[in-house]
């Protein structure tokens, strides 16, 4: 596989899992407080029976979801050691910090990432963007350099 594509992939891994972890974690959080209120809303009333099994069946389907997008990032991640883990990192966190500048929703740039990987473009829009900064320009080039 070309090093472009490769390093596009450890970029869009790398942003795709910023995305997710934070929603990972609030769904966790918001599931567990939901179950403990319906286990109480139970000991008050077996009516609740039916929301608490609703409740269940959404929270499944839920966390197969988050569980497959989870599989799905790390399966299109490509093998890195840890120096081009560190290069990815502080290349996302440029990216990150260069898109809150600009305004960019975060999943306005992952799906521009993805594009370029679908469409296995040269040009991409990491590249441009990488481009109008000096050490972005620096950074992508070390990254793509480090997969050959």
């Amino acid at each position: 596989m070309s090093p472009t594509i490769q390093a596009l992939r450890s970029i869009g891994s790398e942003f795709a899992q910023r995305i997710y972890m934070p929603i990972f974690i609030t769904v966790g959080i918001v599931a567990i407080i939901l179950i403990s209120l319906n286990i109480w809303l139970v000991t008050i009333s077996p009516w609740w029976w039916i929301l608490f099994a609703f409740f269940i069946l959404g929270t499944l389907v839920a966390t197969t979801i988050l569980i497959a997008i989870g599989l799905l990032i790390k399966a299109v991640r490509p093998a890195q050691n840890k120096t081009q883990t560190k290069q990815v990192r502080a290349f996302v966190d440029k990216l990150q910090s260069l898109a809150d500048v600009a305004g960019t929703p975060k999943i306005v740039i992952l799906f521009r990432i993805t594009k370029d990987l679908v469409t296995k473009n040269e040009d991409s829009y990491t590249r441009r963007i990488s481009s109008e900064t000096l050490s972005m320009q620096h950074d992508l080039r070390d990254i793509i350099a480090s997969f050959k």
